[in-house]
């Protein structure tokens, strides 16, 4: 194999090889193998990065966000949407075209934490149980703006940290928490 002048003179006996450094796709692959670690780490470690907390605060405002999303719906889409209390969250249902109340997605829930509902001025005492289809929900959201009036307070933390958050809608108001 032809050699040019400079790797000659590289390449005497008794003369050691210079460095050459890494290439790129070296450094890429370090690089990526230390970046799943490090993934690895944060997950092992702290459970996520982007974990969701249940914390009342947080728990309060992920329900009065929903709330305004379900007025939303209802507004939009000219029909009622339905909400069903949970003791550690809340359902949402719509009508199907047969006017039975179907659930819209997998219930919210969040561990940790306790929801106490009351609804147009009654204790709720609601189960953990799908409601049936030709079952009311507690809660609905009507397509001129109004709902069942509603108060829910969530309680978690335990211990002398315990912590009360208080939500509330009057059936004109978004709900609001304190």
């Amino acid at each position: 194999m032809p050699t040019s002048p400079a790797g000659k003179a590289n390449n005497r006996p008794g003369r050691v090889a210079s460095a050459r450094g890494f290439t790129l796709i070296e450094l890429l692959v370090v690089v990526t193998i230390l970046s799943i670690l490090a993934l690895g780490v944060g997950f092992g470690a702290g459970g996520g990065f982007a974990r969701t907390t249940n914390t009342p605060r947080a728990v309060a405002d992920r329900l009065a966000e929903a709330m305004t999303r379900a007025r939303d719906a209802a507004l939009l889409g000219r029909a009622s949407v339905g909400v069903v209390p949970r003791r550690d969250g809340w359902l949402l249902a719509t009508r199907d075209a047969d006017g039975a109340w179907q659930t819209v997605a997998a219930p919210v829930a969040a561990s940790g934490v306790t929801l106490i509902w009351q609804v147009a001025g009654a204790a709720n005492n609601p189960s953990l149980a799908v409601p049936l289809a030709e079952a009311t929900p507690p809660v609905l959201f009507l397509p001129d703006g109004r709902s069942t009036a509603f108060d829910v307070i969530v309680a978690g933390g335990g211990g002398q940290r315990a912590a009360q958050i208080a939500c509330r809608t009057d059936g004109w108001e978004p709900v609001t928490c304190d």
